[in-house]
């Protein structure tokens, strides 16, 4: 089979790496949905923390969508340790430790 005409079947390589996009996505957004609560709650701009509110909702509906994704491929919906969004926790929660609460220079770190 040429480059150009595979598909996704199961078990190809593309369908291979797909499941595994999908599945560092779902860790991402469901370890992203465990954080942002927090820096909501951190934050001392009603506009922020709105906006914050905001993006929860969102990702929760991104995780819905990836859940059905998940179901039509008939696969479990699992995550895989996606480093980009681990270090970014990792950031947002550095800088919660290190910034003075209520205060723009906490916000900004948010931002």
């Amino acid at each position: 089979m040429s480059p150009q005409t595979q598909t996704l079947e199961k078990d190809s390589k593309f369908h291979e790496l797909f499941l595994h996009e999908l599945k560092d996505m779902y860790w991402a957004e469901t370890h992203l949905i465990k954080t942002l609560p927090k820096m909501r709650d951190k934050a001392s701009s009603e506009k922020l923390s709105n906006a914050i509110e905001s993006h929860i909702k969102e990702t929760e509906h991104h995780i819905k969508r990836l859940e059905e994704v998940f179901e039509k491929l008939d696969e479990e919906a699992e995550g895989v340790i996606c480093e980009a969004m681990k270090g970014l926790i990792n950031e947002a929660e550095e800088i919660l430790g290190e910034t003075n609460a209520d205060t723009m220079v906490r916000d900004a770190g948010i931002i």
